[in-house]
């Protein structure tokens, strides 16, 4: 009974794990759907302890209507997350990859939720391959709150769930264990 509740328990997270993988394309598109004309930054390993080049490369120049595909090398969970808002991708675990096509100009400054401090640079000219003057820096630091920041996202809401069944699938198991295996006392 007790091996039958923890592989119950463990496909369940494995399961969770899965489906939130799945969803965590955010707005952009899976790797599979490359376009021909991209830009593509690296999240490498060690991104998240580096005292800098946390996206390689950490600034990338590109046209109106063309992408950028960022892809975690990294072990750790990283983003690309505009600092105004305008592109979010979600939870990239490793080998991760996410699209996201760029349709207006503008200097779009990006950092990783998780690791704050990491910050890179999209600079999309416009077709007449004229550059945009710089979007001021945001006066409000990424660590600081926004209005709607504490809604949670399916995949970060999967990931506690299967959290809150692994922590009761090992609260039955040991309650089986210290009762003998039996469900209820014996008189």
């Amino acid at each position: 009974m007790q091996h039958k509740i923890m592989i119950v328990g463990i496909a369940a997270i494995l399961m969770m794990a899965g489906i939130a993988v799945a969803l965590n394309n955010g707005s952009g598109v899976f790797a599979a759907d490359k376009p021909e004309k991209a830009a593509e930054v690296i999240i490498p390993v060690g991104a998240a302890t580096k005292s800098d080049n946390w996206y390689e490369p950490q600034e990338v120049e590109i046209t109106v209507g063309d992408t950028v595909i960022w892809k975690n090398e990294d072990g750790a969970i990283h983003t690309a997350t505009a600092d105004d808002g305008s592109f979010d991708s979600e939870f990239l675990f490793n080998n991760d990859t996410w699209i996201h096509t760029f349709t207006k100009p503008g200097v779009y400054l990006y950092h990783c939720v998780p690791h704050p401090w990491m910050k890179g640079k999209v600079t999309v000219t416009d077709t007449d391959g004229t550059t945009p003057s710089p979007t001021p820096e945001p006066t409000v630091d990424v660590d600081d709150k926004k209005e709607g920041d504490g809604e949670m996202t399916i995949p970060q809401k999967l990931i506690i769930a299967a959290i809150i069944i692994f922590f009761f699938a090992g609260f039955g198991i040991t309650v089986a264990f210290i009762m003998g295996g039996q469900s209820r006392p014996q008189k």
